[in-house]
């Protein structure tokens, strides 16, 4: 696993992404039916994975970081997968369409991506 002790969260930031945790974990309690979800990236988010060399900082012109979620419940847990997009991309999908943005992503760069997870999971445990 790449070195990813130059990665510091102040305790809002850590707070902000436990927050963002927590509301996907609800998303997947009020969709129990759901196991993709596909939604903006927060800045804290965004930090991590700019910070772990998986996307681009600063942003290209006209385009957004987004996140697909999926809710692994069998290993009771969720994995996260950044990317950017266009602008005004629509985050309100089915699931089939947020399944597809996830495959069509983690398929570029699956274990990079593993990697990153762990790497910012860990950065919020440990600060």
């Amino acid at each position: 696993m790449g070195d990813y002790t130059e990665m510091s969260l102040t305790s809002a930031e850590i707070s902000r992404f436990e927050q963002i945790r927590a509301g996907d974990h609800k998303f997947f309690e009020r969709f129990p039916h759901r196991h993709y979800r596909f939604r903006l990236a927060g800045r804290v988010e965004i930090k991590c994975a700019s910070m772990g060399g998986a996307i681009p900082n600063p942003l290209p012109a006209s385009s957004k970081y987004y996140a697909m979620v999926v809710n692994n419940y069998a290993a009771a847990r969720i994995l996260m997968v950044y990317a950017i997009g266009p602008e005004g991309l629509d985050t309100d999908v089915s699931e089939a369409e947020a399944r597809a943005y996830f495959e069509a992503t983690n398929r570029r760069d699956a274990s990079r991506m593993a990697e990153l997870e762990l790497s910012c999971a860990l950065s919020v445990r440990n600060a």
